[in-house]
């Protein structure tokens, strides 16, 4: 190899170090921002009620028994608030860190069966891709779920390779915690991708191996305690009434009801009657800045891979194609669907548009028209994004100048790096999508937070050393429960307002009419107003500074003194 290779080689290793940087330091930019109402703070919300009550086998959700989500991510978020007390950065830690576990096992499970590019460039557009920053803030159950599932892939695909004992085991410890993350999506997406090689490959035999055995036992011991809690807890108690269900089995639901049953008509939760196309429109903005390379690559590996499976197929890595397809229509049959049940399979994605800026896009006669439409849509959305937001909130100076530099610096690089050109399309793409999270992270969310009532409301009490506070004629969402540090009482009636008692701070969280009812019976002594809108979903109206407020509920807090 001579000097000029050598150069070339370590300023690509220095481009790859650089652009995985810029990643993470996005990452972290929305670690300190509030958690989005709902179900992030609820599970929050639920670790800080098992850190208190040591109850780690039987789940509960505000004092009611809870059958929806298995316990990891519960017990991963109690042993950080152990470490880093309870606060929404412990609770999110973990699953960052599995997170990058699950990208560092993409790298090496692609490193497998392409070249070391394809891997690197694989964790690369994985990470950068909407899905992955979205995970890092908004934690749910998926960002476990898809770390471990890459890990299992990895460590069986290891397996089927070398045949090393030690491979089965640790990919069994991987399909044990991905159950336990989100039930058994952990298991059968592994089984769809490796059967789906298997007979791709007519390797039958694959099919039966001792060493299964192994994983049956390996995943049944570390789902044990679960298993057992859930019986407990629901099963030995046919008095309970759960998640829709009269007398549920816990341990039917966890193995069959909550998974397959969606799929399969058997599953008691409401249907949000999803469009049969909702799971792949979603991917159009969760698989940002790579949807368009990702439909024009999907199209092309599925005709590379149908064309070699006379004559080549011992050659071909079928995988990634057959876990994203088989997984997504499977999901799409589901009754309830939300845009975060697709996170799971973007490493496969990610692995598919690798290969296809790496090995076919430079082969290609329109590449340059495909790589000046990438562009244009890239320039579209981000400068859409950037005119609603500087339009929303102010912006310092400071976001402003890294946003903007990121961005500009995202299109020269494009055209002037002196790289590959699939480097450059991956260096372009990833600092155009840092700097449009860097601008939603800080420039964005923060302000927007002001508007999530309940956790303002929580910190405000918090602010003034309050430990207990009623609420009237409005509800608390899973923010002020987490947020706050010491109890609410949510009351039907204002009459039931006791402020003889010593344990009463005189403090109630009420609406507008509940604050008018209050008045009529109380003095009060002190009110404050705050505005409500669900972040979650925001609208053109909130956005827009001039319509904002009439798009908000208002809360009050009120201290009250008897007249």
């Amino acid at each position: 190899m001579n000097s000029t290779q050598l150069n070339f080689q370590n300023r690509n290793a220095l481009i790859t170090f650089g652009c995985f940087t810029l990643i993470f330091i996005t990452y972290i930019t929305g670690f300190w921002n509030d958690l989005i109402d709902f179900d992030a703070p609820q599970y929050a919300n639920m670790s800080k009620d098992m850190f208190f009550t040591k109850s780690y086998l039987q789940v509960y959700d505000k004092g009611h028994d809870y059958l929806d989500k298995p316990p990891l991510l519960f017990w991963t978020s109690v042993l950080s608030y152990h470490i880093f007390g309870i606060n929404d950065f412990a609770y999110r830690l973990p699953s960052f860190i599995i997170s990058i576990l699950g990208l560092y096992s993409l790298y090496r499970f692609t490193l497998l069966y392409y070249s070391k590019k394809v891997a690197i460039y694989a964790a690369l557009i994985a990470a950068s891709s909407q899905a992955y920053f979205l995970m890092q803030h908004d934690v749910r159950t998926d960002t476990l779920l898809t770390g471990f599932v890459m890990f299992t892939m990895w460590q069986i695909a290891m397996f089927n390779q070398t045949g090393k004992l030690k491979h089965i085991v640790l990919g069994a410890i991987g399909i044990g915690f991905a159950m336990l993350s989100k039930g058994p999506i952990g298991l059968m997406l592994p089984v769809i991708a490796f059967g789906s090689d298997f007979i791709y490959k007519r390797n039958w035999k694959a099919f039966f191996k001792w060493q299964y055995l192994i994983v049956i036992v390996i995943a049944g011991v570390i789902l044990a305690p679960m298993t057992y809690g859930l019986y407990m807890q629901f099963d030995m108690h046919p008095e309970i009434d759960s998640y829709f269900i009269k007398s549920p089995s816990g341990v039917r639901f966890f193995y069959w009801t909550q998974s397959f049953g969606r799929i399969f008509g058997d599953n008691p939760l409401p249907s949000n009657f999803p469009d049969p196309f909702f799971l792949y429109h979603s991917l159009l903005w969760s698989l940002l800045p790579w949807p368009l390379i990702f439909i024009i690559a999907m199209v092309y590996d599925v005709k590379t891979k149908i064309k070699a499976f006379k004559t080549d197929y011992l050659n071909v890595e079928v995988m990634s194609t057959a876990g994203f397809i088989i997984t997504i229509v499977m999901l799409s049959m589901s009754s309830y669907q939300l845009p975060h049940y697709t996170f799971i399979i973007h490493p496969f994605a990610a692995i598919i548009i690798s290969n296809f800026l790496v090995n076919v896009l430079g082969n290609l006669k329109w590449k340059n028209v495909f790589i000046y439409l990438s562009v244009l849509v890239w320039i579209i959305c981000v400068s859409l994004s950037y005119y609603i937001m500087f339009l929303a909130f102010e912006t310092s100076i400071l976001i402003k100048v890294v946003t903007y530099v990121l961005f500009i610096a995202g299109i020269i690089s494009l055209f002037k790096l002196k790289s590959e050109l699939e480097t450059r399309i991956i260096v372009c793409g990833v600092f155009i999508v840092c700097a449009a999270n860097i601008m939603v992270n800080t420039a964005f969310y923060k302000p927007c937070f002001k508007f999530q009532s309940d956790s303002e409301i929580a910190k405000a009490m918090n602010a003034m050393n309050v430990k207990q506070y009623y609420v009237y004629h409005t509800e608390v969402t899973n923010s002020g429960y987490f947020y706050f540090h010491g109890k609410i009482d949510e009351l039907y009636s204002y009459k039931e307002i006791n402020l003889n008692s010593p344990n009463t701070s005189g403090w109630v969280m009420t609406d507008s009419i509940g604050k008018l009812q209050i008045d009529s019976v109380y003095t009060i002594k002190e009110s404050k107003l705050f505005y409500d809108f669900p972040v979650s979903g925001l609208t053109a109206e909130f956005i827009n500074p001039k319509t904002r407020l009439t798009q908000c509920k208002k809360n009050y807090i009120i201290k009250l003194e008897k007249k």
